[in-house]
């Protein structure tokens, strides 16, 4: 009885050096039965491991190679898995989306500025004028020396800050690296618009005093906030975005950068991005690139966004305005997961993505599937999630609340026809909206290299402003114009609207022109000529058979330059 002991702790070391062997269907399966206990929703019966149980993960992962087609099908019949996972679509009613699309405000004139104004409306313009105003009443408070250029200031007025922002548009169509280049007077550079317009020392003053939130007062703690700087500018945009326009039903998610390399401690990396260092947006678009919503991340420390569960908060956050509407988002995998598709789908949003491999709640039977190229595999959950693995020149791993895994066929733009299941197919189509604002943004760059992130960030949103406008006008206008004539028409009626422009006035030419005639001769004489009257005053003798007879005496001239300087030519 004493060696007892002894013999179990040699049993025990014993097992530990030579594991027993498990197959990944048992690894997979209590991770499964692991999350629905942590969930609270397993039974008695689930622990009950039986050979019925296995002969059903052999099934369900069988049936699970055969596509995933779009026809629902009754509760009688249906294969589950143990986690609840099927491999038919089960019947659900459909979501209508009931929002009505469109305009909610008309400009009062369907031309380029009506449209641009219906956006910047008085309240952007207003806001903006005052905390300029003041941050420049607070630098020429601190301004010492007497040649400062902040000792002159005069307040900003509505006219001069419109011409101001149609100039800040103009460098986009005309590129020069620096901006004091835009008021040379020399050959090489040479743009009277400028000049004419602004003096260059009043818009690089207001350039340097352009301000979008009020600091706090001297001796105080800085706002908690660390975008207080931007976010007044950024609010006034979205709820004015929000009065104007409701968008379709198709939405898409995704971040975007705004390029800044100096010190910043929000300051991100994306490496697929073009611009890969700078201060990162989460954006909401429609598929044509209209930008509805725009969140500036702040980091880790960003107080709505940052922390645990960040991409889930930013999905929320932009999609807060579009709940129980039956909207459909598509998002790629940095947001999708089956917990959030599941609570969009409890405010009635349909989403569509990318799935990562390694997301909580992801069916293993689909995950560890192994595919030949062209073959798909999917299984539902019993709300109509579906997942699935499709294979093409690599395996992709897709989440839908809305679409299946259907083989459709789709063309490209050289008009080649290839099978994809429908959930791919829907997400190529939709997906693509903060890609194409971004493209539309670097045709025509007006941001400049600046000490200050929130001028650039605020120069930024000046873009996207009138890119936007650009796509409604487009959309609800009969005339349809290319960015850069729109831009060219917002531009002049930014300028000329308060400074008209100047005519210039008809040459003058005068009522008789002279013209050189060449003197004649007898026939088989010699030639007659004239001595050139410009070269004799210069000393010069120089015999020429060109004369003006219009001028008095018919004086000979050279024909070049002597006929052109004696008549002021």
């Amino acid at each position: 009885m004493e060696n007892k002991p002894n013999s179990s702790r040699k049993r025990t070391r014993s097992a530990l050096r030579h594991p027993v062997s498990i197959s990944d269907e048992d690894i997979a399966r209590f991770s499964e039965r692991e999350e629905e206990i942590s969930d609270g929703s397993a039974t008695d019966s689930d622990f009950d491991v039986s050979s019925e149980d296995e002969e059903t993960d052999e099934s369900s992962e069988d049936d699970s190679g055969a596509n995933g087609d779009c026809q629902a099908s009754s509760d009688s019949g249906k294969r589950i898995s143990p986690a609840g996972w099927q491999t038919e679509r089960p019947v659900i009613t459909p979501i209508a989306f009931t929002g009505n699309s469109g305009l909610k405000i008309r400009p009062h004139v369907l031309d380029p500025i009506g449209f641009f104004m219906l956006l910047a409306n008085d309240e952007f313009f207003n806001h903006i004028i005052s905390e300029t105003n003041i941050y420049a009443q607070k630098l020429q408070n601190k301004s010492v020396a007497d040649k400062s250029k902040m000792k002159p200031w005069k307040d900003l007025t509505r006219g001069e800050f419109e011409i101001f922002l149609g100039l800040l548009f103009h460098m986009g169509l005309i590129r020069i690296n620096k901006i004091q280049y835009y008021w040379r007077k020399d050959g090489l550079y040479e743009f009277p618009t400028f000049s004419k317009a602004m003096p260059r020392d009043r818009f690089m003053i207001i350039l340097r005093c352009l301000h979008f939130g009020r600091n706090a007062p001297d001796g105080h703690p800085k706002p908690s906030d660390p975008l207080y700087k931007i976010r007044p500018l950024l609010n006034l945009i979205q709820t004015n975005m929000k009065k104007v326009y409701y968008p379709q039903k198709q939405l898409s998610l995704d971040e975007s950068m705004v390029l800044w390399r100096g010190r910043l401690y929000f300051r991100q990396y994306i490496k697929n991005k073009r611009h890969k260092y700078g201060i990162k947006l989460y954006m909401l678009t429609e598929p044509n690139g209209l930008v509805l919503n725009c969140l500036v991340y702040a980091g880790s420390k960003d107080p709505n966004v940052g922390g645990v569960g960040h991409s889930e908060k930013v999905v929320h956050s932009l999609l807060s305005d579009y709940t129980n509407v039956g909207h459909a988002v598509y998002m790629d995998n940095f947001y999708n997961s089956y917990k959030l598709s599941r609570e969009l789908l409890g405010k009635k949003i349909y989403s569509t993505g990318t799935l990562r491999n390694t997301r909580k709640g992801n069916p293993h039977n689909v995950v560890n599937k192994k595919l030949a190229k062209g073959e798909v595999v999917g299984q539902y959950t019993k709300e109509g999630i579906f997942i699935c693995k499709w294979k093409d020149r690599r395996e992709v791993l897709m989440i839908s609340s809305e679409h299946c895994g259907e083989m459709i066929e789709v063309a490209n733009r050289r008009g080649k026809i290839s099978k994809k299941p429908s959930v791919v197919a829907e997400y190529n189509k939709f997906m693509g909206g903060i890609d194409r604002a971004d493209q539309i943004i670097s045709y025509y760059p007006v941001e400049r290299r600046s000490l200050r992130w929130y001028l650039k960030l605020g120069i930024h949103m000046f873009q996207i402003l009138l890119n936007n406008s650009q796509i409604l006008h487009n959309k609800f206008s009969s005339q349809h114009m290319s960015l850069q004539n729109f831009r060219e028409s917002v531009i002049a009626s930014l300028i000329f609207k308060n400074k008209p422009a100047e005519i210039p006035a008809p040459i003058q030419r005068k009522e008789k022109i002279h013209l050189p005639v060449q003197i004649q001769s007898e026939k088989g004489s010699r030639a007659q000529r004239k001595r050139c009257r410009n070269c004799s005053t210069t000393g010069v003798r120089r015999d020429v058979v060109t004369y003006c007879p219009m001028c008095d005496g018919e004086p000979g001239l050279c024909l070049e330059p002597c006929f052109r300087v004696f008549h002021n030519y």
